[in-house]
């Protein structure tokens, strides 16, 4: 792992207006069934994790596993490509709390 990777274990979307918080996390769904074609659905139970909070409208994804840091980048595309480079920030975090949502 690199020196970067052990600063922060999140990534943090914040999904700004008028994008939909369900939209966006429904693009995260969308990120975690092309994953799963590749590396199929043991390997991302055991390593695809994320917390949803849709009141504060932001989506923490674990980054401690490769497969983490290529959900937050497919992630990161497809809202890019589906919303725009200004319909979210990113933020990095030590720990995104205790639950977790299972893919």
């Amino acid at each position: 792992m690199t020196e970067t990777a052990c600063l922060f274990q999140f990534y943090r979307f914040r999904i700004n207006p008028p994008v939909a918080f369900d939209e966006a996390e429904m693009s995260l769904q969308l990120a975690i069934v092309a994953l799963e074609g590749l590396y199929g659905e043991a390997r991302m139970r055991l390593e695809a994790r994320y917390k949803a909070d849709v009141s504060g409208k932001t989506l923490a994804i674990d980054v401690r596993t490769r497969l983490g840091v290529e959900l937050a980048q497919v992630f990161t595309s497809l809202l890019i490509k589906e919303f725009g480079p200004d319909s979210f920030t990113i933020g990095r975090l030590a720990d995104a709390g205790e639950a977790e949502r299972e893919p």
